[in-house]
């Protein structure tokens, strides 16, 4: 089947439906003579056989499910009808004869000398049409198209007879013997309903030859209409000449012979010339198309074209590379017999989407490999409905896949750690609070039972043991912080920093109202980031810088934001103890050992001395625990 044509075409519309028509219309034109008796509808000239009324009948019958765009369902009753009918009446011809021809306008038929039967040829005619009619509706094969098209064919030359024997008056030509002879209007009918399932299904059998889009289909379709018309015209004038006394046998037949061979010079010369303009048109386009091969087969990608009917027209040399099958044996089977059978189904439905015209952008489905194996191919696919074609770029994406299904391999461990990490915590948070528990409570019994038995150094040590053991609190707090802060889910949105700097700090004056600590807070400092991970920050920051000014009179704390070359740098500052920048390094260096808070897109800076980045004061909890059970030794 070429490009041009389908399965469905008798359903588009075309020349066939034309022919189909102008059949159902002479055949009704004749119906309307036999019913209101007006000979000249009934035959093409008058004084010519008339078309019997089941012949019209039948005519319009077939004419109506070739011609209609919903007549499939028609075409196979009308074919089973014209043959039954054709065979009933030639074997009435051997003495059994059911009279189905003379069932209407009985009395009408009589009065024609001999009575107007259906003629010999013409049984034989609705014999072949009728077989050609099944086969054009139930073909399962190339035999069954080329069976259907030979039946036409010949149908068709039987009318081409009938109507050469009108034109030439050879009565031989269209009727038998002392039988009425086929009527002129009921070759026309054979001709143009033989025609029509002939021209529905040019993609096909013998008349795929004509709609091939090479040279030879190109030089058939402009020969054969000519071939057909020529002799058949100029036999036709040579005979008026004749008849006419213009000249005798001899001389017509040398004038025929001479414009034959005139005629068909002109022919070939003038096809010659078209098929040397067609040929130039090609080399052209052949130049054009090795031009674009070259980047075709010099892709990484993977090019190909595939048509509607599931198959591969061509492929880059890619396939064969990632593939390892070879092209001409992906060329011969259906691309489906390549794919997994899990992604099948899937694929044909997206492959039906291309043919009603939609792109396809992303579509990844498993093509099996020479070995075996199956690697993932990603789509992108752009049809083109005129050329029933389909233009499509493939990309090899099995290390991608690979590289998820490790992606997710992992991830489900770092879940599953989490999940043994919270039941860890809880455990060290219990078995640690227990013991301290123990302490506080021994040394403020001891404190408040026998305060008058120890000294000020007694004293001094059980509220120093008192203060370690709350001090170690605090700090296991801080870790289970720290571990469900680091596993929050990342949440961005616009987060005004000065409210909450506001906010963590009115808790700490809250806390201890006897400090005075002068606090600087611009207004409208805002940052797109989590709002919770960054309040964390900020009370880690800040708590820092609120302990370490502890012992500070005028003490000072100070939050802002610096731009600079078009970043912004928020930074916390104060005025307590600070640490030795020798030490910076190995201070910010627990951070990196342990994993950081997210920080929002500009990074967190220390301009001061005595300023703790947030990832590295959690990560200095881990070593700040040891000093409280320093005390306890």
């Amino acid at each position: 089947m070429s490009s041009t044509d389908s399965p469905n075409d008798s359903k588009r519309g075309g020349p066939h439906m034309v022919c189909a028509a102008a059949a159902t219309g002479i055949a009704a034109v004749a119906l309307v003579g036999w019913v209101f008796g007006v000979e000249s509808l009934k035959s093409v000239f008058p004084g010519l056989t008339a078309m019997n009324p089941l012949t019209a009948l039948l005519f319009l019958t077939a004419g109506l499910a070739l011609a209609l765009p919903r007549g499939q369902a028609l075409i196979l009753p009308a074919g089973l009808l014209l043959g039954l009918m054709g065979l009933f009446r030639m074997i009435s011809y051997a003495g059994w004869d059911l009279g189905l021809d003379t069932l209407m306008f009985r009395h009408a038929l009589g009065a024609y000398s001999p009575s107007n039967r259906m003629a010999p040829n013409t049984s034989f005619g609705f014999l072949m049409t009728g077989l050609a009619l099944v086969f054009f509706k139930r073909r399962q094969s190339p035999w069954s198209a080329k069976a259907g098209q030979s039946l036409a064919l010949a149908a068709t030359w039987l009318a081409l007879f009938a109507m050469l024997g009108y034109s030439y008056q050879v009565p031989r030509f269209y009727g038998i013997g002392s039988f009425i002879p086929m009527a002129l209007n009921t070759a026309i009918c054979f001709a143009l309903i033989n025609s029509a399932m002939l021209l529905a299904r040019r993609g096909e059998g013998w008349m795929a030859c004509l709609s091939d889009d090479g040279p030879g289909g190109i030089m058939a379709r402009r020969l054969l209409p000519f071939t057909l018309m020529i002799p058949a015209l100029l036999g036709f004038l040579r005979l008026q000449g004749q008849w006419s006394g213009w000249y005798n046998t001899e001389t017509g037949t040398a004038l025929f012979a001479i414009a034959l061979i005139a005629a068909f010079s002109g022919l070939v010369w003038y096809n010659a010339l078209l098929l040397g303009r067609v040929d130039l048109a090609r080399r052209a386009s052949e130049r054009e198309r090795n031009r674009y091969a070259r980047f075709f087969s010099l892709s990484v990608d993977m090019f190909c074209i595939a048509d509607f009917n599931g198959y591969f027209k061509e492929l880059s040399d890619m396939w064969e590379t990632v593939l390892g099958h070879p092209k001409e044996e992906m060329l011969q089977r259906p691309y489906l017999d390549f794919i997994h059978p899990e992604d099948r189904r899937k694929t044909s439905m997206e492959a039906a989407q291309n043919a009603q015209g939609v792109r396809t952008l992303s579509f990844e489905n498993r093509y099996r490999c020479k070995d075996g194996s199956y690697k993932w191919l990603l789509w992108a696919a752009k049809p083109v409905t005129e050329e029933r074609l389909i233009y499509i770029v493939a990309r090899d994406i099995t290390q991608r896949k690979e590289a998820e299904d490790t992606l997710r391999h992992y991830a489900a461990k770092l879940e599953q750690s989490n999940h043994e990490l919270d039941a860890f915590s809880y455990s060290v948070s219990h078995d640690l609070r227990s013991p301290l528990r123990t302490i506080d409570g021994f040394s403020q019994v001891m404190l408040e039972d026998y305060t008058d038995r120890l000294d000020d150094q007694g004293k001094d040590c059980l509220n120093r043991i008192r203060q370690g053991c709350q001090q170690m609190g605090r700090l296991i707090d801080d870790l289970i912080n720290l571990s469900r802060v680091i596993r929050h889910e990342f949440r961005v949105e616009e987060t005004d920093l000065s409210a909450v700097a506001g906010s963590v700090m009115e808790e700490f004056k809250n806390a201890d109202r006897s400090r005075e600590v002068a606090f600087a807070l611009p207004a409208g400092v805002s940052v797109r980031g989590d709002p919770g991970l960054l309040r964390a920050a900020l009370e880690n920051l800040l708590g820092n810088a609120w302990k370490f000014t502890g012992k500070k009179k005028d003490a000072k704390i100070e939050f802002g934001v610096l731009r600079k070359n078009g970043e912004a740098i928020y930074f916390v500052k104060d005025n307590g103890a600070g640490f030795d920048m020798a030490y910076a390094n190995k201070l910010f260096n627990a951070s990196i050992r342990r994993r950081s808070l997210p920080a929002p897109a500009s990074a967190w800076r220390q301009p001061s001395a005595s300023c703790i980045a947030t990832g590295a004061a959690y990560g200095l909890k881990a070593q700040s625990i040891r000093a409280p059970l320093s005390i306890l030794r």
